[in-house]
C-alpha cells in the first residue's frame, strides 16, 4: 500500500507540475479550464491550510474525486450486472428496452437516460441493495448536543450513516433483501437518488452524478448486451 501511495502522489505530482507549467503558456480562448486548473488558481503556492501546503492539498484533493469516483461506480457496475445475470426476467426487460429505445447501432446517449426507465430502476435497486459507501460520505460530527429518535448524542460525536440498514429496513420497503426494479414503477416510483429521499441515499447524490452513473451503466448494458447477442 506504501508502494501504490507513491506511486500515485509521482504520477498527481507530474499532473501538477504539468498544469503549473501551462499556466502561463497558453491562451485561456483555446484551453478549457479543469478542476485541478481551478484549485491551482484558488490556491496560493506559499499558502499553508491546516499546516499542509498548496501543493498537497490539490494533490490530495484530486485523488480523492478520482478514487471516490472510479471504485464506487465499478463496484456498482459489478454489482448491477451480477443482479442482471442472476434475474434472467429483468435481463430481458432490459434487452427489450434497449433495443425499443436505442436499437443495436449506436452506444446509449445522456439524452436516452429518460425514455430507459426499467433500466434506470434496476440501477436504484442495485444502489438499494449494495450501496458502494456502507458507511456513506465518511464521519461527521455533530456540532450541538441533539436527541434524534430518543437518543442523546453530544457535541463533537462522529457520526456514520449505515445505508445497507436504511435501503433494508422492512418499514418501508416490502420484501427488503430481494431484487425487485419493479418497485420503483408503482410504490416507490418518486423516490430517485437524488439526496431528497433519505429511505434511499447514494453516495454522491445530486444530478450530475446521478445522470453519470446512469449513463455508463445504460452504455454498459447496451454493450454486455451486444456481447452477449453476438
Amino acid at each position: 500500500m506504501k508502494k501504490t501511495a507513491k506511486d500515485l502522489d509521482q504520477v498527481l505530482g507530474g499532473l501538477l507540475e504539468e498544469h503549473k507549467g501551462m499556466e502561463g503558456n497558453h491562451d485561456k480562448d483555446d484551453h478549457e479550464e479543469d478542476f485541478m486548473d481551478v484549485m491551482i488558481s484558488i490556491l496560493d503556492g506559499d499558502e499553508e491550510i491546516s499546516s499542509y501546503d498548496a501543493h498537497t492539498i490539490i494533490k490530495s484533493t484530486c485523488l480523492a474525486f478520482i478514487l471516490g469516483g472510479s471504485d464506487t461506480t465499478s463496484v456498482t457496475m459489478t454489482w448491477a450486472l451480477a443482479l442482471l445475470l442472476n434475474n434472467r426476467e429483468a435481463l430481458r426487460r432490459v434487452q427489450q428496452e434497449l433495443d425499443d429505445n436505442v436499437g443495436r447501432e449506436r452506444q446509449v446517449r445522456e439524452s436516452d437516460v429518460k425514455n430507459l426507465v426499467y433500466l434506470r430502476d434496476v440501477m436504484k435497486e442495485t444502489l438499494r441493495l449494495y450501496p458502494a459507501g456502507l458507511l456513506l460520505l465518511g464521519p461527521h460530527v455533530s456540532l450541538e448536543n441533539c436527541t434524534v429518535g430518543g437518543y442523546h448524542i453530544s457535541a463533537s460525536t462522529r457520526l456514520l450513516v449505515n445505508a445497507s440498514k436504511l435501503h433494508r429496513d422492512p418499514n418501508v420497503w416490502l420484501d427488503p433483501c430481494g431484487f425487485s426494479p419493479e418497485r420503483f414503477l408503482t410504490p416507490h416510483k418518486d423516490v430517485e437518488v437524488k439526496g431528497q429521499n433519505f429511505q434511499l441515499i447514494y453516495s454522491a447524490p445530486g444530478e450530475l452524478p446521478t445522470v453519470f452513473l446512469f449513463s455508463f451503466s445504460q452504455n454498459l448494458a447496451y454493450s454486455f448486451y451486444k456481447l452477449c447477442s453476438a
